[in-house]
């Protein structure tokens, strides 16, 4: 259309134009029928299994810290029970090998307990010992509790991950690719900034697109497949409520911080003289609200896909699948194989100390 306006082969391009100074310079343009920037549209983020979810009610310093605590909690007891210890008769040294073996799985084992809520044993250590053991399992309660209420409140109102809410974060990503319409102004601004400064976010984003659109067409498929598009706010919007009417249901998504303030008009060839009679008839079509209400009753399916990925319907609750267990699943795995190991190394020790394996008779 800017070349058909500049050939003078129409008298009225309706487009609307984003207004740039190149443009300006081979075609005259109306007052500004809307404003607004440009965002991003890409394929809606849907809520999936999550390997790791167990983990997420706490950060891994706070692991860490649990971690520390236990093997700090496990000395303690140990001191507390080599001092009570001794003058004691009841170690078996023959037995455990040493007499502070018994000390040691006494202590490791009331710290590892309390801590997954095992029932404790009756423990005959001194007053410092209890008072230890008593602050542990308080502590152990503490943690507990709290990691099942985040733990809850994460299934019950579960997050989408969302890749992206910038054009610095979409270029700065190498999870999607994205693209935008030929000869647009997106087009010009990127191509022209990369050349300027091929660092910079727009710059950036010249060098990472993918093959350009070169119809309208192809918008909303080639969001679908999972390339970002690059369009302005208005065009997304609408795009957004034509699909959401097609299928009802929410398909795509857009970014809530935009990039590029663009004003748009329509287009005329240079000098002329129908340019004064359309501005004012743009004017009193704005003055009278009726541009608005136009183009509000073209995006009457658009507020429902506006929320957020994941507050679409608070109501509906996602029933857990197979794969959110993986990871629980996992870790009961390692401690079977973890247990099987210990039991071939405590029969592999008792053949070495009695030459054969133990005879269990009928």
């Amino acid at each position: 259309m800017m070349g058909m306006m500049q050939r003078k082969e129409v008298d009225l391009a309706v487009g609307p134009f984003g207004v740039t100074y190149s443009r300006s310079t081979v075609a005259d343009f109306s007052i500004p029928i809307m404003s607004t920037d440009h965002a991003i549209l890409y394929r809606r983020p849907q809520l999936m299994p999550d390997l790791l979810g167990f983990t997420k009610p706490f950060t891994l310093p706070v692991w860490a810290g649990v971690l520390a605590s236990l093997v700090l909690v496990t000395l303690a007891a140990l001191l507390f029970q080599i001092i009570t210890s001794f003058g004691l008769k009841n170690i078996d040294v023959q037995t455990t090998g040493s007499p502070y073996a018994h000390s040691y799985q006494s202590s490791w084992l009331w710290s590892y307990m309390v801590l997954l809520g095992q029932a404790v044993w009756r423990h005959d250590g001194r007053e410092g010992d209890r008072v230890l053991m008593g602050l542990w399992v308080l502590v152990s309660l503490i943690i507990a509790v709290v990691y099942r209420s985040n733990l809850k409140a994460m299934l019950i109102v579960p997050r989408v991950r969302i890749p992206f809410d910038s054009l610095e974060e979409l270029v700065n990503q190498d999870e999607m690719t994205w693209t935008f319409p030929k000869g647009s102004i997106v087009h010009s601004f990127f191509e022209a900034a990369n050349a300027e400064n091929p660092t910079s976010t727009m710059g950036r984003g010249w060098e990472g697109r993918d093959t350009l659109l070169l119809h309208p067409k192809s918008m909303i498929p080639t969001t679908l497949s999972g390339v970002a598009g690059l369009f302005t706010r208005h065009s997304s919007i609408y795009m957004l409520g034509r699909d959401f009417s097609e299928v009802g249901f929410c398909r795509l998504t857009i970014t809530r911080q935009g990039f590029m303030f663009v004003q748009y008009s329509m287009g005329f060839p240079l000098g002329s003289t129908l340019k004064p009679a359309v501005d004012s008839l743009i004017y009193r079509l704005k003055e009278f609200g009726l541009l608005e209400r136009f183009l509000q009753a073209e995006m009457g399916n658009t507020s429902y896909c506006l929320q957020p990925p994941g507050r679409e319907d608070r109501s509906a609750l996602r029933p857990l699948a197979v794969e959110d267990f993986h990871g629980v699943y996992s870790l009961y795995a390692a401690g079977v194989v973890g247990s099987f190991i210990v039991f071939l190394v405590e029969v592999a020790c008792v053949h070495s100390m009695t030459g054969d394996l133990p005879i269990v008779p009928n």
